[in-house]
């Protein structure tokens, strides 16, 4: 389930069971909205009773699922991006549905006219630095690369390798002159 936002009950940095997740179900273009409670979405398969479509359950003792706090770029060396996708559903991998590729474009934001920039792609979280500079993310251990020289302050790539469904991908980009 692709979570896309919380909503805080108040604003504290603890947890607080009427804190709301939003969601898609993957099956359909729809907002779900979930109290994560024990009320409603934290429960036991065997007491569950919301269906897929309705967003499902997650398991009280276990963990299925990130929390992102943001990206670490302690010396402040990569830049703004988006990806985006070009699909908001997928097969139900739960049924044995194969998963579907998707088309990603990635947006790069706050380009300087006439620098030259590098967008790296990583297959894992594990190979994405979260230190150093310019030539520490340039020796990591990307997958590929794709260099570019900025004509405007944003730059769209649409990635002509598409991503599995059920697959992760993180991308930075790091100026190099």
């Amino acid at each position: 389930m692709p979570a896309i936002g919380i909503s805080c009950y108040e604003p504290t940095s603890s947890y607080n069971p009427k804190d709301k997740l939003l969601c898609y179900n993957l099956y359909q273009l729809k907002i779900l909205e979930r109290e994560l409670s024990t009320n409603d979405m934290i429960k036991q398969r065997q007491t569950c009773n919301k269906s897929t479509l309705l967003g499902g359950c997650l398991p009280y003792n276990a963990d299925y699922g990130y929390a992102i706090f943001g990206i670490i770029d302690k010396q402040n060396v990569i830049l703004p991006l988006r990806l985006k996708v070009d699909r908001s559903d997928e097969p139900n991998p739960s049924l044995g549905a194969s998963p579907v590729q998707m088309q990603d474009t990635i947006t790069v934001f706050n380009l300087v006219l006439g620098r030259n920039y590098v967008l790296l792609r990583y297959k894992s979280y594990i190979e994405v630095p979260s230190s150093g500079n310019a030539t520490a993310f340039l020796s990591s251990r990307y997958y590929k690369r794709h260099n570019f020289r900025a004509t405007n302050v944003i730059y769209v790539y649409a990635d002509p390798e598409k991503i599995l469904s059920n697959g992760t991908t993180y991308y930075r980009c790091v100026c190099v002159s």
